[in-house]
Order: C-alpha cells, then sequence, then structure tokens
C-alpha cells in the first residue's frame, strides 16, 4: 500500500509546469532515500494504531504530525497532517484491487518492495481515472531509491484551482519548489535546499494586529490571559474566523511565488511553530551538482541551530494571518451553509440560575432532562418552550425524516457562538429554483419564547399535511423557516432569568465584562438598515437600554445571516413572529414614511386578520403601523429594499404558564400563515424573469408602471435568476376613496447600460408570467 515517509510530502501533487525549478534536472541520491525511508513517521513523534487507523503523533503536543492511514468501507486513505492540519489531499484507494489490512500493516513496518510497486502500477496502467494510485506508487520507488524524482513528476496531477472570494483574501494555486536554507552552525552557516509542496490555499492578505485580537477578546471570542501574538492566540484567532495558520510548507510556497500578499522574510507563526527539523530539510546539499542554480532561483530563510525557522522574537511571539483550504469553511462564505450532518453545538450545564424558566418551570426543566434521552426525536410540538439545543435537533430531525423536501442551512452564527439555522422546505431543496421564496422566522427577541412555537408550528404544518393544498406550497414555492433568530437572548431566558425584556437582545458583550448580564446585547429588531436611529424614541443609542440599536446598522451577526439571505432570495413575502399585541404590524412601521400606493400589505392583511379566529385572550387580531414608535425593523427593510410582503405577527400572548393557551394562541395564529401562502399563489400579480441577450440573468429594477413610490423603493429582479414578483391588489374601498387605479398594468424594467423594457398592459385575475424580458446592451 501507499506509504511515503513526512519528507515524501515535498514530493507530490504538482505539475512539472508550476514547479519553481527544473527538477527533472535533479537527480536523487543514495543518502537521500536512505534519510526519506529511515521512517514513517516524523523524530520525536510516536505511532498509535487500531484495527482501522494508523497515525503518527507529536509527543509533545499529542496531535496528528505526519503520514494517517485509515481503513473505512471506500478502501484506504492516506493523508499527511501538520499538527493536526491536513496539509495533502487523501489518496484514496479502493479495496478491489489493493493489498488486504494485514500487507498494509506489513508496509508500514518495512518499505515495499520494488516488484510489488511496479506490480500494482502495471495493474492499474491502463485505467485513466486513477492518476492518484500510480502516482503514489511511483512516490513507493522514489522513496526505495528505484525511480528518479523527474519519473514521479511527470505524473503529478494539476493543484485545485483558485476561485475568487474576496479582496481580503487570495489564492495561492499551490504546486512545488525548492528553497535555499541557511542553517546556522556555530559561526559558519551550513546551506541545504528543501524541496516543498503545497495544495491551493486561501491566506489572509493583511496579518492580524493588535487591534484585531483586542476586539476578539472584547467581544468574548478570544481568551483574555494570552499575548495578542502568542502561538496559541493566533491558533485560536484564525478559528473563531472558520480558518487556520498556515502550515509551513504553505508559509514557503507562497513566500517562493511572491504573491500579491507582499509577503518578506518576516516571522510568522505556522501551524507547526516554525518546527522544521534538519532531518526533514537536508534533500538536496549546497555540493549537489544538480543544484547548482537553486540558489539563484530560491527564498532565502534563516534557520537557527535547531533548524528551526528563526522568530528572533523569542518569548515575544510573532506576527501571524489566517489561511484555509476549504472556502466553505469560512463564514458567509457559499453562503447560506448547507448542513450535511447533525449539528455540534457547544455544550453548556444543564441547570439555570435566578428566576429562569429552567428554575421556576417544570415543564422546561423535565424536557430538558429527558431531550436526549430521546431516541427517536419526538417530532411536532408539545407545547413547552423550546432552547436553541431542542430546535437544533429538531430541524434535523424533520429534515431525516422528509429529505427529498428539506434541507438544513447555517446563516451564521450568533455573538455567543449558536449557530443559526434554516429548515428549506421545497421539492427539490438542494438547488435553486425559479420559483417565489417565502421567510417564516421568530425570536428575534429571545425573550419572546411564544414566537419559536408559532414558527415551528407553520413548519410541522406544511411537513406534516398531505392535502394537495400543501403538497403544491412544496413544489411551487421555496419555504424558508428560521424559529431562532436570536439563540443567546432565548437561552438567557430559558437559563438565567425572566424579568421584563430580560433577553430580549442578544449576546454582544457591551459593558466589557465577559460575564452575561441581562442588559447587554443589541435589540435585533432595531438594527437593520432602513432609517436606522432615525426617530428619537424609536430606539436607543444607550447600550444599557432594552431597545438598544447597535453600535451600527446591520452591526450584528444574526441580522446580517437576515439579510443576506433575504439579497439572495428576495423574499416575496414574510413573517417575522412577536408576542405580544394581538396584530399584524404593516410596513412601514416608522412614522412619518408614507408606503407605497396603493399599499398593498396593508390591503392584503385585512384579509388576513378578516379568515383569523377570535384568540385566547378573547381579542382579534387588528392591522396596525405600530404599537409604538419604533424604527430599524426587519420588515421594514424588507419591504423597502426588495418589496417583500412583510409583517411583523403579534401573537395574543407573551409566555404564559399553561401548555393549554399555549396550544390555544399557536392553532388560533397559523391561519395567518395558511392564508398569506394561498394568497401568494392566487392573487393577482406580475412575474417573470429579467435576462440579458445571451439568455444570462440580470439583476434590473422592475416597477410597475401605475403604483406610486415615496423612498426611492429600487425593488430589483433577482440576481440568481432574474426572477421578480409584483402583487397587484387594490384597496376594496378604493371607490368609496376615489383612489381606484385602473385594473390594466404594465412593468418598466431598467439597468445601467441596457434599453429600458416597457412591456404592453396586463389585466391579471390571478399570478401572470410577464414573458419575454430580454435587456439589450446599449452600443455606442
Amino acid at each position: 500500500m501507499l506509504i511515503l515517509s513526512f519528507a515524501s510530502l515535498f514530493l507530490s501533487c504538482a505539475p512539472a509546469k508550476n514547479i519553481s525549478l527544473l527538477l527533472n534536472e535533479v537527480t536523487t541520491s543514495n543518502q537521500v532515500h536512505e534519510e526519506i525511508k529511515r521512517s514513517q513517521c516524523p523524530k520525536l513523534s510516536r505511532r498509535t494504531k487500531d484495527d482501522t487507523s494508523f497515525a503518527c503523533l507529536d509527543r509533545k503536543t499529542n496531535k496528528k504530525h505526519g503520514w494517517q492511514l485509515v481503513v473505512n468501507s471506500d478502501g484506504y486513505q492516506l493523508s499527511m497532517y501538520d499538527q493536526d492540519t491536513l496539509v495533502q489531499f487523501p489518496w484514496l484507494v479502493t479495496k478491489q484491487k489493493s493489498p488486504d489490512w494485514k500487507k498494509i500493516e506489513l508496509t508500514f513496518r518495512s518499505a515495499p518492495s520494488e516488484k510489488f510497486a511496479r506490480d500494482i502500477i502495471k495493474m492499474y496502467s491502463v485505467s485513466t481515472d486513477r492518476p492518484e494510485l500510480h502516482q503514489a506508487l511511483l512516490g513507493y520507488l522514489v522513496t526505495l531509491g528505484k525511480e528518479s524524482v523527474a519519473t514521479l513528476y511527470s505524473s503529478l496531477v494539476e493543484p485545485q484551482p483558485c476561485s475568487p472570494i474576496s479582496e481580503e483574501m487570495k489564492c495561492n494555486q499551490g504546486g512545488a519548489g525548492v528553497q535555499a536554507i541557511t542553517q546556522k552552525a556555530g559561526k559558519q552557516n551550513k546551506s541545504f535546499y528543501l524541496k516543498y509542496q503545497s495544495p491551493t490555499v486561501y491566506v489572509d492578505t493583511k496579518k492580524v494586529t493588535k487591534n484585531d485580537i483586542a476586539k476578539c477578546q472584547k467581544d468574548c471570542n478570544c481568551p483574555e490571559n494570552l499575548d495578542w501574538n502568542d502561538f496559541e492566540m493566533a491558533q485560536h484567532y484564525c478559528k473563531t474566523q472558520g480558518k487556520r495558520l498556515l502550515t509551513e510548507t504553505e508559509w514557503l510556497s507562497l513566500n517562493a511565488q511572491k504573491t500579491a500578499l507582499n509577503l518578506t522574510d518576516e516571522f510568522e507563526w505556522t501551524a507547526s511553530q516554525s518546527n522544521i527539523t534538519p532531518a526533514n530539510l537536508r534533500l538536496y546539499s549546497a555540493d549537489e551538482k544538480s543544484c547548482t542554480n537553486c540558489k539563484n532561483n530560491s527564498t532565502f530563510t534563516v534557520l537557527n541551530a535547531k533548524g528551526q525557522r528563526d522568530l528572533r522574537l523569542g518569548s515575544l511571539g510573532a506576527a501571524f494571518r489566517c489561511a484555509t483550504s476549504d472556502p466553505a469553511t469560512i463564514p458567509n462564505r457559499n453562503y447560506p451553509l448547507l448542513v450535511t450532518q447533525k449539528p455540534t453545538l457547544k455544550k453548556q450545564p444543564n441547570n439555570g440560575y435566578g428566576d429562569s424558566w429552567y428554575t421556576k418551570d417544570a415543564g422546561y426543566r423535565d424536557k430538558v432532562a429527558n431531550w436526549h434521552a430521546q431516541k427517536p426525536i419526538s417530532l411536532g410540538l408539545d407545547y413547552q418552550y423550546l432552547d436553541v439545543y431542542m430546535v437544533s435537533d429538531l430541524l434535523w430531525a424533520y429534515h431525516q425524516k422528509y429529505p427529498h423536501i428539506t434541507q438544513l442551512y447555517q446563516l451564521g452564527e450568533s455573538n455567543q457562538g449558536f449557530p443559526i439555522l434554516a429548515l428549506r422546505v421545497t421539492d427539490n431543496p438542494q438547488q435553486d429554483e425559479k420559483e417565489p421564496a417565502v421567510l417564516i422566522n421568530g425570536a428575534h427577541h429571545g425573550d419572546e419564547l411564544m414566537s419559536v412555537l408559532y414558527a415551528m408550528d407553520s413548519l410541522d404544518y406544511i411537513l406534516t399535511n398531505s392535502s394537495k393544498r400543501t403538497k403544491r406550497w412544496v413544489t411551487d414555492l421555496d419555504h424558508w423557516f428560521i424559529p431562532l433568530v436570536n439563540p443567546d437572548g432565548n437561552w438567557f431566558t430559558l437559563r438565567h432569568g425572566t424579568g421584563r425584556n430580560v433577553g430580549r437582545k442578544n449576546g454582544r458583550n457591551t459593558d466589557g465584562s465577559c460575564v452575561d448580564s441581562k442588559k447587554e446585547g443589541v435589540d435585533l429588531n432595531r438594527n437593520y438598515p432602513f432609517k436606522w436611529g432615525s426617530l428619537k424614541r424609536g430606539s436607543s443609542p444607550k447600550p444599557d437600554n432594552f431597545y438598544y440599536r447597535g453600535p451600527s446598522p446591520a452591526s450584528e451577526p444574526e441580522t446580517k445571516a437576515m439579510i443576506e439571505l433575504a439579497n439572495k432570495y428576495r423574499f416575496v413575502a414574510a413573517l417575522t413572529m412577536h408576542t405580544n399585541g394581538t396584530m399584524i404590524i404593516s410596513p412601514y412601521t416608522i412614522d412619518g414614511n408614507q408606503s407605497p400606493h396603493p399599499d398593498i400589505p396593508w390591503v392584503l392583511a385585512e384579509e388576513l386578520v378578516a379568515y383569523t379566529p377570535l384568540q385566547p385572550n378573547n381579542k382579534n387580531f387588528v392591522v396596525k403601523s405600530n404599537m409604538y414608535p419604533v424604527d430599524g425593523t426587519d420588515q421594514d427593510w424588507h419591504y423597502h429594499t426588495h418589496g417583500t410582503i412583510a409583517y411583523i405577527i403579534e401573537g395574543s400572548h407573551h409566555n404564559p404558564k399553561r401548555l393549554r393557551t399555549r396550544k390555544k394562541s399557536v392553532l388560533a395564529t397559523r391561519p395567518i400563515y395558511v392564508n398569506l401562502v394561498k394568497a401568494i399563489l392566487k392573487k393577482p400579480s406580475l412575474y417573470g424573469f429579467v435576462v440579458d441577450e445571451q439568455g444570462n440573468p440580470l439583476e434590473a429594477k422592475v416597477t410597475i408602471r401605475q403604483h406610486k413610490f415615496y423612498n426611492k423603493e429600487k425593488w430589483t429582479s433577482r440576481p440568481s435568476d432574474g426572477y421578480f414578483y409584483r402583487m397587484t391588489i387594490q384597496d376594496p374601498e378604493c371607490e368609496l376613496n376615489g383612489d381606484c387605479l385602473p385594473n390594466r398594468y404594465s412593468i418598466k424594467v431598467e439597468k445601467k447600460g441596457y434599453k429600458t423594457y416597457r412591456s404592453r398592459l396586463f389585466s391579471p385575475k390571478r399570478p401572470t408570467e410577464v414573458k419575454s424580458i430580454v435587456l439589450k446592451k446599449i452600443t455606442k
């Protein structure tokens, strides 16, 4: 099987044309082969082995450092690690024509025979889809001294291509090279040439500063007891960014290729703490004839007497930057992030403090005690309040039961590290289709526990109702359910205290202490950008106020997650669940802002309340613009930015103690969701797709010409597919008010650099497609 020594990491996975030297001119020597063959694990390491795996472990750090072999149902997987960081894409060999486990184990004890390796190569010589096997076995022959480096490099595969991420990160496509190394040996310097290989890696263009660490510590995400440039701090900080430190070989590769990172011979932490030993460096010495040109084509690095790259800063530490081989690990990259296994949340003690719901509600306390004992977790609502662990498990359980019409996504993380999860419900949940999207969310305010139940009930209803109507909803609409927007506040209410507004805000550290307090955090429904902080009484600039709007618009990770989702899917409708008031709040809620004419959300809301029954508090739902002066709300932002028919639903009760009251309130609120969805699919509306002359989707301003706007609204088509949706209903009392519009509408589509499109007149009685909207480029 496939065993290369630690040093042979530098002999793989890069095409010859990307190598900085002509390595086909470099010949191997017996000394090099003996050094590579001497051990499979680096020096000062130990081996660990069980029935299915073998790994090299660093004796000091107890981390994987060197080769790892894992036997699984697919075959044998060989990987290289550098201090627990995967530094080389695994080689996978199927079991079909591979040696059995005993032979694999044997090859770890001693190098395989030349005949064995050549026989396996011959067996796969006709297989064009197995280059990695051919390459690995050639690596065997190199370690045996039976094959030249040139032969190995002629078989190597291309590195992973780069794809753009952002201006803050640059991509190094990887490859191999030779770097001149000068090792201090007393008063003399001794030169060696390090041959290295690096996979494709995405690297921060800027190094982390002291201010970056201070902010991380202030937000309680970084340890307070470490210096800003301490190695452990560097590791921790990069992890909070969804990244890691560079490996040593990646650092060498970036230096040698002189990328746009402006790298110099400054000293930076790497994942292995710069632990390059002379044994790993002594691949090509200065007196080898084949490397006479190495010095002129490589970067100069100074090593200390122990063979480590000289940091010169001693106990003061070193600068560092973060990197990743997988852009999907970066927060908000490939947004939203597909969740393919049950979410793992950070551990919390199963207890409560003060007057929290845990201490005073035996039902919730019993639910916590019994939750993890449920196998499998029971779906549906028992009307006990739900915390972030329960919501996470339930969303995953729904996905497991309905895998063909659901998919779980993570939108981001809260300030305190809880995932913000969304369950998508549609007929093809892992791909974006050309259909309208609907958003249902709860718990912008974490203390409003009933709001989570309202959102979960809507989710349960669409999944468990088998009527033709709800099946059509799944086929024709793209539903996004986010029951817990503010997991930090929800957790505080359930486990720390339930006084007035306690847990309303999120988990941002606003008092400078990393101990949670009831007045910390930001009111997420005062943090949205539209008219943020525009009213004297709409929100507060004071951090200890329960209506604190945050330091800037959309400053919070929860708000950013919701905004980014809306920017991508341009929801046609949205329900934000709150407590309590027994009302539908229709945009615009901010005093002094006139809604477009006709006021379609208001007209539709009047219909929704008409179909909603009497609530358990003996009140009927009513439509209002607000309960009190307010600014920076989500539904105003949704409506102003994307034309989303967005409502705040203020339920009948705020966290009632009796289960019967909770159940009645949830069931009596459900018709709002049901009738909103029915309206989207049946009410008069115009929809369509905007494309260019080549059929590519365009983001363009789409306006119904007969509608009037007063706040510079600019509603555009969806960038991913050019989709737009505009409802065209009128106020039934418009004749009494004398402001009826003719029931004939036309569409105007505009985009800079393109000719404006104007459609013919339509008189829609149901959703009607405006076909063939093609924008032509303006040519000079």
